[in-house]
């Protein structure tokens, strides 16, 4: 299947979140869909460490936590750790939230190559 954002082979076909239907991942759609309504009030980034930055960009891509901690050398509970770090530092309600949060906040970008 090819990817509408960036008309790849997707990765995110065996995810849960792929919709055979309209051949796209829901999980990049939710975040493209709120990434369209307006910021309530900006406020500064929180500063995240090094691994939280990390892990918050494999977060966007979707990842989970085994597979995060597979390329990051480190144990699924750490990085279930640090993720729980970055929902309370970002006052997010989940990784999605958190991903949005950040997108919106500066702290990492996520873009759509579909034109």
């Amino acid at each position: 299947m090819i990817c509408q954002f960036n008309h790849q082979p997707c990765q995110y076909i065996e995810c849960p979140l792929w919709d055979e239907e309209r051949q796209r991942c829901l999980f990049h759609l939710a975040i493209f869909k709120v990434l369209e309504r307006p910021e309530t009030a900006p406020e500064e980034p929180p500063r995240l460490t090094k691994r939280q930055g990390d892990i918050l960009e494999l977060l966007a891509q979707g990842w989970t936590n085994e597979e995060i901690g597979k390329a990051l050398a480190i144990l699924p509970q750490t990085v279930k750790y640090h993720v729980t770090g970055l929902l309370l530092r970002l006052h997010a309600k989940n990784r999605t939230h958190a991903v949005v949060i950040a997108v919106r906040k500066g702290i990492i970008s996520f873009e759509s190559e579909a034109k």
